[in-house]
């Protein structure tokens, strides 16, 4: 933090500037504290993702990265977003979120949790947040567990209509192996 600050030019305390910028007192600064408009469309957009699909793993694979080459640009995000039907624009949620240098997103700059849970074969976020969850999300979870030898490459998100088509290829992953 302080040598990015450095490098743009900021010459007054480092301290102070993150205290200011750490608004709760967490030692950390959130995307809320640092850029709530920013964190209120992401925030958002997940919700939405979760909603119709289930969760933003399962949303990215079926509605924005049609493709499947796992990266949007701004047209392709902005569409998407229309889609869903985001409140704010497409455009200025891909310009928050873009890296500099970068004229693409990808699962990792939308959702970092979905992008491990992707790498992971864990198509239905199960290990993403243990806390706060319902009956059928920590029975997912135990179906993740039992079959956790398997893993799959992230193409293979694409084409499962379901979880049970999920759980069927685990199954059948998991019986050739014995």
């Amino acid at each position: 933090f302080a040598t990015a600050c450095r490098s743009i030019g900021y010459t007054k305390s480092i301290k102070r500037l993150w205290k200011d910028l750490d608004k709760d007192g967490s030692g950390g600064i959130t995307l809320n504290e640092f850029a709530p408009q920013a964190h209120k469309a992401l925030t958002e957009l997940h919700s939405l993702l979760d909603e119709k699909y289930g969760n933003t793993l399962k949303g990215w694979c079926s509605a924005m990265d049609i493709d499947g080459n796992r990266m949007l640009k701004e047209g392709e995000f902005a569409d998407c977003c229309s889609k869903l039907g985001l409140s704010v624009d497409g455009k200025q949620l891909f310009k928050w979120l873009c890296p500099q240098g970068r004229d693409y997103l990808t699962l990792e700059d939308v959702d970092p949790k979905a992008a491990a849970a992707m790498y992971r074969g864990d198509w239905t976020m199960a290990t993403s947040d243990a806390r706060g969850q319902s009956a059928k999300a920590r029975l997912e979870f135990a179906k993740f567990i039992a079959n956790a030898s398997v893993r799959f490459k992230p193409w293979q998100c694409k084409g499962f209509q379901s979880e049970e088509e999920v759980l069927k290829q685990l199954k059948g992953a998991w019986s050739d192996r014995i």
